[in-house]
């Protein structure tokens, strides 16, 4: 009888929920030597897998068995396969999120690492090869992030403080950055702080006031923190997009462009060295 593979086996499995897949996966053939490594969701595969050791390390969504993702499902999924067997070889990589806001130092769990910034998208674009090659490929991007810059902070500010106060605003479905864009002409509304502000205070779920905002980014000094630390990158990315050009694919471009060199200067890959060194297992590849 021909035994499958890992990656087929994986790969059948994948439908399913991560945290099963796993546990049956590392007692198929190749499977027991397997370095897990749990991300967010399958576009953060993209950026991380050309960093690891194929034949040593898989890595994979934080898919619930509801198919949800997400970094609360990625903590949940190490947290319970380190429970069930804490010899089990697996770490995670998350987004940092707002957590360094938090009015307590934020403790990520056991074997589960964070990005620098805010996400992997301003890793990125703050990296010096994705700078680089977007401004080769189109030498107005510097320009184009500066326009960008503004905005992109706004809506990073009420975005810690929908984190903080938990809120629950969608800014997905109500304050998507396209609503601040007019809809005869498709520039940019001249009230847009105004409206993308009154738009979010309109759709949190508990009572939030102008005010109260207000006091948050002055308390906090966010006007004085770093475009990587407030900044959504999936909202500078979609930001460009406009500005530059909507048809074309400006993350696969800046994924391709993310270097072993840029990812080596960074703590989350001396947090992923650490790791490795202390499990006897190498599985990065820079």
């Amino acid at each position: 009888m021909q035994h499958q593979s890992l990656e087929q086996t994986v790969e059948e499995l994948q439908p399913q929920y991560t945290e099963a897949a796993i546990l049956i996966a590392r007692n198929s053939p190749g499977g027991e030597n397997r370095v897990w490594i749990v991300v967010e969701d399958d576009d953060d595969i993209e950026v991380y897998e050309k960093f690891f050791n194929n034949d040593r390390a898989k890595v994979m969504p934080s898919t619930t068995r509801e198919g949800k993702k997400g970094c609360v499902y990625l903590e949940q999924i190490v947290t319970n396969l380190l429970a069930f067997d804490k010899e089990i070889p697996v770490f995670g990589i998350r987004d940092t999120d707002y957590t360094r806001y938090e009015a307590q130092p934020h403790v990520f769990p056991n074997s589960v690492f964070a990005t620098d910034c805010r996400d992997i998208e301003m890793m990125m674009l703050t990296a010096p090869s994705v700078i680089s090659a977007l401004t080769r490929w189109n030498p107005g991007f510097p320009a184009a992030l500066k326009r960008c810059r503004p905005i992109a902070r706004h809506f990073g500010y009420m975005r810690v403080c929908n984190y903080l106060y938990n809120l629950g605003c969608s800014f997905k479905r109500k304050v998507k950055t396209s609503k601040i864009l007019d809809k005869n002409t498709g520039t940019l509304r001249p009230d847009w702080r105004a409206h993308s502000l009154s738009l979010f205070l309109a759709n949190c779920k508990k009572t939030f006031s102008k005010q109260k905002w207000g006091n948050t980014v002055r308390a906090m000094k966010l006007a004085q923190e770093e475009d990587r630390h407030i900044c959504q990158g999936h909202d500078v990315v979609r930001l460009l997009q406009y500005v530059m050009n909507p048809n074309d694919l400006l993350r696969e471009r800046m994924v391709k462009a993310y270097s072993p060199d840029d990812f080596k200067t960074t703590r989350l890959y001396t947090d992923i060295s650490n790791w490795g060194k202390k499990h006897g297992v190498s599985v990065l590849v820079c």
